[in-house]
């Protein structure tokens, strides 16, 4: 399987009330002078992004990790390396902001990053039995963590405030301890969604559920109108989701196409938008910033 670092890619969304989408995409600026990897992930902090590049490629347990961490600011469309991770990457991780600041899952926990100064400060550790989480959003002043490791079906809340957790109500569609159970999710306005591949009944695959933190519940919506799997990510924007998700024809082959969606809670319906233009990869990067959408990096097979 041939893994490359592969260029940041822009989709262009005029979001506005009342105005309708571009739908179109833009090629941005590489992150240059890095070296090759996988599992690369970050989050939008403000008006720029912030991304952890990954492993090298077949070294997934890496005796010396890398812990480099870079910066792209989409008003310059320029990259700028900050201040190196405290501690290891992990694959299948996940990031989220909070009232300007990003927490990231790495070796030993949640680490929190202040752009403001540059500087990591040390969180609280996962919860007893968790080593690693797979899904995660923000929403409010709260972040939501699940499908890790050792708990397929866990939610857990992590208030930054008090620096603790809470478990919330489990996850109530199937899924397993298999990282290959893919998930992927969004926020829009003060809910979350999961998108989840499920198991080999068809009739729990692609399932889409909402999470409502103020009453603690979930509630099943439309089925995601694509295919779930591990090159699924998501994010929301202007009262909408949008997940982009590479397809093969068959398993483990090289990846062929990669579509793009849009769920609309108002209506909970799924439409197809223009394809990612870029070469399909896998274990992708997905965030967006004010009214765009950016996809990027990733596995190419």
């Amino acid at each position: 399987m041939k893994r490359i670092l592969v260029v940041l890619i822009s989709l262009l969304l005029v979001t506005a009330e009342g105005i309708f989408a571009q739908d179109t995409w833009t090629q941005k600026a590489s992150l240059s002078n890095t070296p090759v990897n996988d599992y690369t992930y970050g989050c939008s902090i403000g008006s720029k992004a912030y991304i952890i590049p990954g492993f090298t490629p077949g070294s997934y347990f890496e005796t010396a990790p890398k812990t480099d961490f870079f910066e792209y600011d989409p008003a310059t469309d320029t990259w700028t390396k900050k201040a190196n991770l405290p501690s290891f990457n992990v694959s299948y991780s996940l990031a989220f902001s909070i009232n300007g600041k990003g927490y990231f899952a790495l070796s030993d926990g949640i680490w929190v990053y202040d752009p403001a100064i540059d500087t990591w400060i040390k969180k609280l550790t996962f919860p007893a039995g968790i080593s690693s989480f797979v899904t995660g959003f923000s929403i409010g002043n709260k972040g939501y963590f699940s499908f890790g490791n050792g708990s397929p079906n866990q939610l857990w809340e992590y208030d930054p405030a008090t620096d603790t957790w809470v478990q919330k109500a489990s996850f109530p569609g199937t899924t397993s301890l298999s990282y290959f159970d893919a998930h992927s999710g969004f926020v829009i306005g003060n809910k979350g969604y999961i998108a989840k591949k499920g198991d080999t009944d068809p009739s729990n695959k692609n399932d889409l559920w909402e999470y409502d933190p103020a009453l603690d519940t979930w509630t099943q919506k439309a089925s995601f109108g694509g295919n779930i799997n591990i090159s699924s990510n998501g994010f929301g924007i202007a009262g909408k989701g949008y997940i982009a998700t590479a397809l093969s024809v068959v398993p483990d082959l090289p990846y062929t196409e990669m579509h793009f969606w849009q769920f609309d809670p108002a209506t909970n319906s799924w439409t197809e938008k223009a394809m990612f233009p870029g070469q399909p990869r896998g274990y992708s990067v997905g965030l967006s910033i004010g009214n765009k959408g950016y996809i990027g990096f990733g596995v190419i097979s």
